[in-house]
């Protein structure tokens, strides 16, 4: 499971490279170690304070385990920060 540090130097490494977006997906039984993942908003944030210009896409976003208004909450706050960058997918 990747920290802060890492995800921010992943997410600069690929804008540098160009990359168009950065996806990031939400289960709840894979992961490194068993079992252990990122919730995706959160990871896309970190991503989002590193970068200027790569796009930000929720691969997988589980919306059943989120009330409406907090996901609503959640993602507007995300694309506002980031500049409009963030794609719900």
């Amino acid at each position: 499971m990747l920290g802060a540090t890492e995800v921010t130097a992943e997410a600069r490494w690929l804008e540098d490279l160009e990359f168009e977006y950065i996806a990031a997906g939400e289960h709840f039984m894979r992961g490194q170690p068993p079992g252990v993942t990122h919730a995706s908003l959160p990871l896309l944030a970190v991503a989002a304070g590193a970068t200027e210009k790569i796009r930000l896409l929720t691969s997988i976003l589980l919306t059943p385990f989120y009330h409406p208004l907090m996901l609503a909450k959640l993602t507007t706050t995300l694309d506002l920060a980031s500049s409009g960058r963030l794609t719900l997918g």
